[in-house]
C-alpha cells in the first residue's frame, strides 16, 4: 500500500466517522444546536479535519439526508415496468411509511421544523 492509499483510506474513514456520528447529533439536538467542534468531537476527528471534508455544518446535514435516500431507495428497487400500478403504488407507501416510522428519520424532521420556526 503506497502512502497516498493510505492517507486517502484514512480520510474515507474520518469522512465515514463524521457521517455515522453527525445523524444523531442532529436528531437529538437539532441542526442550530449543533456545531462543527461538537461534531468533530463526536465523530473522534478535529476540527480541522472536519473543515476538510465539509465546509459547514449544513454540507454535513445534506450528506446525512442524501444517505438516507439513497438506502431507503437501494434497499427497495424500482417496480418492474410490467407491475400491477396498485402493487406499484402499496410498494411506494410502505416504503413512505418505513421512512416515516424510522426514529432517526423523525428526529431528523423535528430537527428540520424546528430549526425552520426558530428562523422564521
Amino acid at each position: 500500500m503506497s502512502l497516498q492509499d493510505f492517507r486517502d483510506n484514512r480520510a474515507q474513514e474520518k469522512r465515514a466517522a463524521v457521517s455515522q456520528a453527525a445523524p444523531t447529533l442532529f436528531a437529538e439536538r437539532g441542526l442550530n444546536a449543533v456545531s462543527m467542534a461538537t461534531l468533530a468531537q463526536a465523530a473522534g476527528v478535529s476540527t480541522a479535519t472536519l473543515y476538510r471534508h465539509f465546509v459547514d455544518k449544513e454540507a454535513v446535514f445534506a450528506e446525512v439526508i442524501e444517505y438516507l435516500v439513497r438506502n431507503v431507495l437501494a434497499d427497495h428497487p424500482a417496480e418492474a415496468e410490467d407491475a400491477d400500478p396498485v402493487s406499484a403504488l402499496r410498494s411506494v407507501a410502505m416504503r413512505y411509511a418505513t421512512l416515516l416510522s424510522d426514529p432517526m428519520v423523525l428526529g431528523l424532521l423535528r430537527a428540520v421544523v424546528a430549526d425552520t420556526d426558530a428562523s422564521s
